[in-house]
């Protein structure tokens, strides 16, 4: 999943919307070679600001042209849209139907620089720096609490999810 910065600091003539379409079609297609299932597509993107819907399964070429439909404006609520578009959709409503996940999932975050405008009510400590922090560690944290633990069917995904969590929380800091 590709989770993609699409506020008015990307724009302006900075080159930065440029590089970061760049970045997003080697990801791309880096992920086509690596993917067996290429043909069906290769990733997922969702941007802060803007609605896309459910850009799930995009070949290479869709990718492409998404990013380059990208047009700049707004703040950067990053963890605030992380919740909406991403981590409720995909893990909190399918854990709190009683289900596991149909996969792991791995959310690319690419941004030029710090959250603004997020909902503080996210964050215990009520700032926009640790909205992030507070939607990725609730995430963790209910899947820690889900029983079996999502998508493990050995029990092995215990360690990892935990040395996850710290990687998280150490980032995100």
């Amino acid at each position: 999943m590709h989770y993609i910065d699409d506020s008015g600091s990307m724009g302006g003539g900075t080159g930065r919307i440029e590089n970061q379409r760049i970045l997003v079609a080697r990801m791309a297609r880096i992920m086509g070679f690596v993917n067996p299932q290429a043909a069906a597509g290769v990733a997922s993107l969702r941007f802060i600001n803007a609605d896309i819907g459910n850009a799930d399964n995009l070949t290479e070429a869709q990718v492409n042209d998404y990013m380059n439909q990208t047009n700049p404006n707004g703040a950067t609520p990053i963890g605030t849209n992380l919740k909406k578009k991403i981590l409720d959709p995909l893990i909190h409503n399918v854990l709190s139907a009683g289900q596991n996940l149909p996969k792991p999932y791995l959310i690319m975050t690419i941004t030029d620089g710090a959250p603004n405008e997020e909902n503080k009510s996210l964050s215990p400590l009520g700032t926009d720096n640790d909205v992030i922090r507070s939607v990725i560690a609730d995430a963790v944290n209910a899947l820690k609490t889900h029983q079996p633990i999502p998508y493990s069917p050995d029990g092995s995904f215990g360690p990892w999810l935990r040395l996850l969590h710290r990687a998280f929380l150490l980032t995100c800091l």
